[in-house]
């Protein structure tokens, strides 16, 4: 693991998610990135921007925003309903797991089930939720 994924994993580890946004980018008014970053918030109060850049992570502190329109590039925050059911949950492990293609995934699991993924494939970031639980 580099150091700032294992900066960004001893951050969230132990910690309850209160919050996940996606930072969605438009071009031309169609939608081209769903989760081009996340804002993944916990109840300590701190915010992490997370992205992929193919397989370069890229995390840093900051408060949810969209960020400026440039051209005809825009960008919004919104809440993606399939992650809600994670809110609130404890994060126990933080694992970037190696995918097809030679990327990285970042893999987040909760305490008494449940788990998020999200990777970049061809230029546009991927999640995969699954909000179930084992308890």
């Amino acid at each position: 693991m580099e150091p700032k994924e294992a900066s960004f994993s001893a951050n969230l580890l132990g910690r309850r998610c209160s919050r996940i946004q996606a930072l969605e980018h438009s071009f031309d008014g169609a939608v081209r990135n769903p989760y081009n970053a996340l804002f993944i918030e916990t109840d300590d109060g701190a915010s992490y921007r997370v992205l992929f850049d193919l397989d370069t992570f890229f995390c840093q502190t900051e408060p949810p925003r969209a960020w400026p329109s440039k051209g005809r590039n825009t960008y919004r925050l919104v809440e993606p309903q399939e992650l809600r059911p994670l809110f609130g949950r404890l994060i126990r492990s933080v694992d970037f797991d190696p995918i097809s293609g030679g990327g990285r995934c970042l893999l987040l699991r909760f305490e008494g089930g449940g788990e998020l993924r999200y990777w970049d494939e061809a230029l546009v970031s991927r999640l995969s939720v699954d909000a179930s639980s084992n308890t």
